[in-house]
């Protein structure tokens, strides 16, 4: 009879060390599982962000391209179709950067607002000087004093032009420091001379 209960004692064990290890290792799955889908969660936010921003700062870029080129035609004597050509192409960039202005405020994070917003006030800014310029240049016509109109916006839009560079410059950094270190630290697939080649 004693080997009986003895046997029935060690069965019962058996049987809850058993229930024990089973529940021990679902719940390790149903962790690592959750686990598992919020590090993709953040993959995909972090991915999301770092692509808004990214394409914000190409939007910017063409946009200063554009603008640079009509800055240099400005003070310059040439044909009236070239101007409206270039004023054409500013106003072609100027439309995506503006409009898409609110894709990496609403994209995040927060801690990137404040340099986004100094950033944008740099260039719009700069867009005021050079469309003024390009007003009084077109609205004078042939009679237009080129040398005086450069003497008044040239070194003004050289300087705002400079603002805008340093300010995009704060604001990449900010991002990398926000979203490329992160980024690199969590996504072992991607190279950190891959990550920053975007963001040159």
């Amino acid at each position: 009879m004693p080997s009986d209960v003895t046997t029935g004692i060690f069965t019962l064990a058996g049987t809850l060390t058993g229930a024990c290890g089973t529940l021990a290792v679902s719940w390790l799955a149903a962790r690592t599982q959750r686990m598992l889908a919020l590090t993709a969660r953040d993959h995909t936010v972090l991915d999301r962000q770092f692509a808004e921003h990214r394409e914000y700062l190409l939007r910017l870029d063409r946009f200063m391209e554009a603008s640079r080129a009509l800055s240099v035609a400005l003070p310059n004597s040439v044909a009236d179709d070239l101007l409206e050509t270039l004023y054409g192409d500013y106003i072609d960039m100027w439309g995506p950067y503006f409009e898409g202005r609110g894709g990496p405020e609403l994209a995040g994070p927060a801690g990137l607002l404040d340099a986004l917003i100094a950033m944008d006030g740099a260039v719009v800014a700069y867009a005021a000087t050079v469309d003024q310029w390009w007003t009084l240049r077109r609205d004078d016509g042939d009679g237009a004093d080129l040398v005086e109109l450069q003497a008044e916006f040239g070194p003004e839009c050289v300087n705002l032009r400079n603002v805008v560079f340093e300010q995009r410059s704060e604001y990449r950094d900010r991002a990398m420091e926000l979203l490329g270190h992160r980024h690199l630290a969590d996504d072992r697939h991607r190279s950190s001379a891959g990550v920053r080649r975007l963001w040159r």
